[in-house]
């Protein structure tokens, strides 16, 4: 019986012998002698057999088959030609007939039962099939316990994953900072013989480890493995993927690693230390194919099968799939303790933001509107002083007005922000009358637009209704018709429009101001932007705040623009049926 080993290579670790072959128990077979083609002609086979390493071949006629053009595919045929490399290969084992038996473990390759005899034998059908129906209980025996091994294991390494998940949640600063605080449990989780953890700058390093300066340069080029390959990196050979490594194979021959998904340092590497062993190989492992006797003669497969003896260096222990499951649950309870922590950070954020915008809302609006009231008495009483400084106190007490309703203004988008973002902005729905609702609105700034002398056009389909808070939308309109005002130039025109489409009412304010720039036009709905950068009167939430009072009525508000000719902002609400 064989089975692999390390790199693919096979052992013997079980023989019955009739005394006319050697033994080969205990040496191994190089992974060459059986390359991949053959090894998954083995896994779709349970038994494969040659009566007669020395049969003269017979061709296949037709050569193509004539239905598809193809070769004809003798996979799973029974009678069929092998390699004359692998027929010469038994020759030079002294086999004329053998026979393998195909072991699985879930659909993959386990081993073989091989069977020789130094001379022609031809195996019944009955006895193939006995050995194919063993093969088979064996591979259901194999695979059984394999699970159970490895279901065993993972609820051992279970416990030490749970123990250092909570280490991890209850870190104060990082949740690497739990297991770097666990030394043991985290080197008891994979059997390591080290361990470094790494925290944006800081490095802890656990038991047999490369020197401080060595780990970092490994965690950089470990870092890119892992996010080229995936979410762990094993490896029992390190220097073979990592040449510089091989000046600490002594400590660091194997490597299980994996990193964080965050913008900084964060990552756990273990490290396996070089575990020096001799291998015994049924020959050369190096000597694959040897050359024929002149020079038409092609490769062969090599001739001694005699003892070779191997120092193997620069390996460690393999990493068992329970080590790799053990590392890869560690990493996903890492992931999920740190996206809770930034969901409870933001929490905290979001509850101081929202106390500091009730203080700012409570405490600086009172005495803004105690300024307003007191600048609005102070201008009464200037204006029946005929005093020489009237005009010019009279001009401050206005710009100081002026100020403080801008304020105010702001501190009302900051509170109506705050409350849009908690997803606690009430509305007061009801069925409103769209015409009635434009005449309100353009009514109410058309004392602006005769100022500048700009012309206010207000039309309306008849009849059209929705349901929504009067307030509210009112709120909208006034700020879109407030912004086409502003940036509209003297002796220009603002047209406001609604219709129906569909199920959907449709109101648009269109202006033929300067127009908003390209660039500029994805970015009008974020918060705290401006379309005129410097512009002091302006929060950059208004739009913000319109776009989201608009969906909250399961609308839509959008805009287009054409720099020079002017902009178009339209907004969707379902209609009343």
């Amino acid at each position: 019986m064989k089975r692999p080993v390390t790199a693919g290579h096979g052992q013997v670790i079980g023989e019955a012998l009739g005394g006319q072959l050697p033994s080969y128990l205990g040496q191994c077979f190089p992974a060459s002698d059986i390359p991949p083609q053959a090894r998954e002609l083995y896994r779709l086979n349970w038994i494969r057999v040659i009566p007669d390493a020395r049969y003269v071949p017979v061709p296949i006629l037709p050569v193509l088959r004539p239905d598809t053009g193809q070769p004809l595919d003798l996979g799973y045929s029974m009678l069929r030609s092998v390699s004359p490399i692998h027929c010469q290969y038994l020759n030079n084992m002294g086999v004329r007939a053998s026979m393998s038996l195909s072991l699985l473990e879930q659909d993959r390759l386990w081993g073989l039962i091989t069977c020789a005899d130094p001379q022609p034998l031809l195996v019944s059908h009955p006895v193939r099939t006995m050995c194919a129906a063993i093969a088979q209980l064996l591979s259901v025996q194999i695979t059984a316990l394999q699970t159970r091994d490895l279901q065993a294991e993972r609820e051992r390494k279970s416990l030490l994953i749970n123990e250092l998940s909570a280490a991890m949640r209850l870190a104060t600063h990082d949740v690497l900072d739990g297991l770097a605080n666990h030394p043991q449990q985290l080197l008891g989780l994979t059997g390591a013989s080290g361990v470094a953890v790494l925290i944006e700058d800081r490095l802890q390093l656990i038991g047999q480890c490369p020197t401080e300066e060595q780990v970092r340069a490994l965690y950089l080029w470990v870092r890119e493995q892992c996010l080229d390959s995936g979410e762990l990196l094993v490896t029992e050979h390190l220097q073979s993927l990592h040449g510089g490594s091989a000046v600490y194979s002594d400590v660091a021959s194997g490597l299980l690693a994996f990193v964080l998904p965050k913008p900084v340092d964060n990552g756990v590497i273990w490290f396996g230390a070089q575990l020096r062993s001799s291998m015994q190989w049924s020959g050369n492992p190096d000597e694959h194919f040897v050359a024929g006797t002149d020079a038409h003669q092609p490769l062969q497969p090599r001739k001694s099968f005699e003892v070779w003896e191997q120092q193997v260096e620069g390996r460690s222990r393999p990493w068992s799939a329970a080590d790799a499951f053990a590392a890869l649950q560690l990493r996903r309870a890492a992931i999920e303790d740190d996206l809770a922590r930034q969901v409870r950070r933001e929490h905290e954020a979001v509850r101081v933001r929202d106390e500091l915008v009730a203080v700012v809302s409570h405490d600086l609006r009172n005495p803004m509107t105690i300024i307003i009231m007191q600048c609005g008495m102070m201008q009464r009483l200037v204006s029946r002083d005929e005093g020489k400084h009237t005009v010019r106190l009279s001009a401050a007490l206005g710009t100081v007005e002026e100020a403080t309703s801008r304020m105010n203004a702001l501190i009302a988008d900051l509170l109506d922000k705050s409350k849009l973002d908690a997803g606690q902005y009430p509305l007061d729905c009801k069925p409103l009358d769209v015409v009635e609702l434009l005449e309100q609105a353009c009514a109410l700034l058309v004392t602006l637009t005769s100022h500048k002398d700009i012309e206010l056009n207000c039309s309306s389909v008849a009849g059209l209704s929705i349901d929504a808070d009067p307030q509210r939308l009112f709120q909208v309109l006034s700020n879109l018709l407030g912004n086409a005002i502003k940036f509209t130039q003297a002796g220009g025109r603002i047209d406001v429009r609604a219709w129906q489409v569909d199920d959907n009412v449709m109101i648009s304010v269109r202006d033929n101001g300067g127009g908003i720039l390209p660039a500029q036009l994805p970015h009008i709905f974020e918060r705290y932007w401006s379309v005129r950068e410097g512009n002091p009167n302006g929060s950059g939430l208004g739009l913000y705040i319109c776009r989201s009072i608009v969906q909250a009525h399961g609308g839509k508000l959008w805009a287009t623009s054409e720099p020079g000719v002017g902009s178009v902002f339209t907004l969707s609400l379902p209609a009343i049926a």
